[in-house]
């Protein structure tokens, strides 16, 4: 990382403060399961079928920063699973689920 000192302390700091707010879920048998039943339908990427599996098991809202361009054929039946795009959404006080694909695992905002 360009420009900072001591990048793996500054990730270390991220982790931390990302673990303060969230709930990290373990992954699952019924998790995995329902991943690759979405992988098979949807032949979006694996981690972002993890993100929804996740969403639906704690009852949360998958959420993705972008539409990715393998997304885009299967936008209506990603909608009807509940997921959001950080663009369309305003921040309240409701469960987000955050995929942070340089960590292992699922997050959801407390």
């Amino acid at each position: 990382m360009a420009g900072v000192q001591d990048p793996n302390g500054e990730a270390t700091d991220f982790i931390e403060w990302v673990s303060k707010r969230t709930n990290i879920i373990m992954l699952n048998r019924k998790m995995a399961l329902r991943a690759g039943e979405l992988k098979k339908r949807l032949r979006i990427a694996m981690p972002g079928c993890y993100v929804i599996a996740a969403a639906e098991i704690i009852k949360a809202t998958p959420l993705f920063k972008v539409v990715e361009k393998e997304m885009e054929p299967v936008l209506n039946e990603l909608r009807k699973l509940g997921v959001k795009f950080l663009r369309e959404i305003k921040f309240q006080n409701f469960s987000l689920l955050l995929s942070f694909q340089f960590l292992l695992g699922c997050y959801r905002l407390v």
